[in-house]
C-alpha cells in the first residue's frame, strides 16, 4: 500500500508569508526591531555582568528571551485571538524605556514620549477610519 499524508502545516508554509502588513501592524513591527537593535547594541553597565546590583542580567536575558519568543510566535501564527503581538509589549516597553533612560536631558525624554503618544493615537484613529491622510 502507500502511505498518504499531509506535511504539518508549520513547517510547510512560509512563516514570514502570514504577516500581513497592514496600516496597524507595520508601526508595531518598526517599534520590534528598534527594540531587537537596542537590546544588540546597547546596554547600560549594571546589565552587563552577572554579578550586578539584584541580578539586573538575568532581568535582561529574560527579556530578550521574551521578546525572541513573541517575535517566533507572531511570525509562526501560534497567538490566540486577534492580538497579535500582546506578547511582545513588555519586553518592547523594557529595552524602549532602557533607551529612554539613556536620555540625559528631561526636555527631550519629555517630548519623545509625547511624540511616541500622538504618533500612536493617530495611527489608531486612522485605523477606525476617523481620519485620514
Amino acid at each position: 500500500g502507500s502511505f498518504i499524508y499531509e506535511s504539518t502545516p508549520i513547517l510547510a508554509k512560509n512563516p514570514f508569508a502570514s504577516m500581513n502588513q497592514n496600516v496597524s501592524e507595520i508601526p508595531w513591527i518598526i517599534t520590534i526591531i528598534f527594540s531587537v537593535l537596542i537590546s544588540i547594541f546597547y546596554r547600560p553597565k549594571e546589565y552587563k555582568f552577572a554579578l550586578g546590583k539584584n541580578d539586573a542580567f538575568r532581568a535582561y536575558q529574560f527579556m530578550l528571551v521574551w521578546l525572541i519568543i513573541s517575535i517566533l510566535f507572531r511570525s509562526f501564527d501560534l497567538y490566540l485571538g486577534n492580538e497579535k503581538w500582546r506578547l511582545s509589549f513588555i519586553p518592547t516597553a523594557f529595552f524602549l524605556g532602557l533607551a529612554l533612560d539613556s536620555l540625559t536631558k528631561d526636555r527631550l525624554k519629555n517630548s519623545v514620549i509625547i511624540i511616541i503618544v500622538i504618533i500612536g493615537a493617530t495611527i489608531k484613529l486612522y485605523q477606525h477610519q476617523l481620519i485620514s491622510f
